[in-house]
């Protein structure tokens, strides 16, 4: 990150409260309640509960974008040695308006 860039920086914080591994990803998915963090190897990646529901993805497409992140292929959810965590917890943002935090 360049100094120029920190004008345009905004700042969350995803505060875990509690993670479920999943043998059905699809099915036990909360969008918009669940984060999901995918491990495949030595690849991993991680998503915020509130990604999909900004961008209007499905739970399939947040799972999907989830393997894309951690660079599996989109389908790496579905695979047996693919681990699926589900992640709760609280996010907060700093608002536009200055700085304050709001919890999302």
């Amino acid at each position: 990150m360049e100094p120029k860039e920190l004008d345009n920086l905004t700042v969350s914080v995803f505060v875990v409260s509690n993670s479920v591994l999943t043998n059905d990803p699809l099915a036990d998915l909360g969008v918009g309640t669940h984060g999901v963090a995918v491990d495949s190897g030595n690849a991993h990646g991680w998503l915020y509960p509130t990604v999909p529901v900004e961008n209007g993805w499905s739970g399939a497409e947040f799972l999907s974008r989830a393997c894309r992140k951690a660079k599996l292929s989109p389908t790496a959810w579905q695979e047996e040695d693919t681990i699926v965590t589900l992640i709760e917890g609280q996010v907060f943002r700093e608002r536009a308006d200055g700085g304050a935090v709001e919890e999302l």
